[in-house]
């Protein structure tokens, strides 16, 4: 698998988002009239203020940082990636939920993430692009680098939960597991307190709508007749969809 995984994102501080999935508000500011610009007929002299990121749409982050991670997917990569199914390796969906889950833990989905560059040109201020701020795109970097390195869905899933949680939950050790779909009333929510405040949130869960991820939605485990969620409530409970895909975890017999 090492040929799949030399992440090619190093650039990814450099990187504007200006026209792939970040959009902003500004205004432009004029003074011709004390400026010259009338008597000249060459407005110089505008000045943009008030800059701000209004949204953010993390399919189209994500599936960029992944791109540049591992490449575009030519025929020999996907070959590749079916060779790496087979093997038991990491596939294609669990490789894009790593990333996926990297970049929103480092809430790459706040406007706060992101800075605008201004900078003057001939005519006047100009923004030349938007960028996540490079600490952030540093843990990015170093996060997804580590990660992705792993040989197992296994240890991948524990790195994730580690970097969120700071421990891996009770239910999730010593687990396979297994990508499928299941029906969203098959789901019990048991820490109803959470639920309750995610429920609360859901308006403003837009990041994690159907038309903003793609994916996994969480970490279930066998429970009664059903499942018992570990992980995912917000995106679980931010879609209408009566199947939701999932990662069902299995205790190792």
């Amino acid at each position: 698998m090492k040929s799949m995984i030399e992440p090619d994102i190093f650039g990814l501080t450099e990187h504007s988002f200006e026209f792939s999935g970040v959009t902003m508000d500004f205004r432009n500011n004029y003074s011709c009239k004390f400026s010259g610009c009338d008597d000249e007929g060459i407005c110089r002299c505008g000045v943009i203020d008030g800059e701000r990121v209004t949204n953010v749409n993390m399919q189209r982050v994500v599936s960029i940082i992944y791109g540049m991670t591992f490449g575009d997917m030519t025929k020999d990569r996907i070959r590749e990636v079916r060779i790496n199914d087979l093997l038991d390796l990491p596939g294609i969906e669990i490789l894009y939920y790593t990333v996926d889950r990297i970049c929103r833990i480092h809430k790459l989905w706040q406007p706060t993430s992101w800075k605008i560059e201004v900078d003057s040109g001939y005519y006047g201020q100009e923004i030349t692009g938007v960028y996540i701020f490079p600490e952030k795109a540093a843990e990015v970097i170093n996060d997804i680098a580590r990660i992705v390195q792993m040989q197992n869905v296994e240890d991948i899933v524990e790195a994730l939960m580690l970097l969120e949680y700071g421990s891996v939950h009770q239910d999730l050790q010593d687990c396979v597991y297994e990508i499928t779909e299941v029906r969203k009333e098959d789901v019990q929510f048991k820490a109803t307190s959470h639920l309750n405040n995610v429920l609360k949130r859901k308006s403003s869960l837009t990041h994690y709508s159907k038309d903003n991820y793609l994916g996994i939605r969480g970490i279930i485990v066998p429970h009664g007749k059903g499942y018992k969620v570990i992980d995912g409530y917000h995106r679980m409970n931010s879609t209408n969809e009566k199947t939701i895909k999932v990662l069902v975890a299995s205790k190792i017999v």
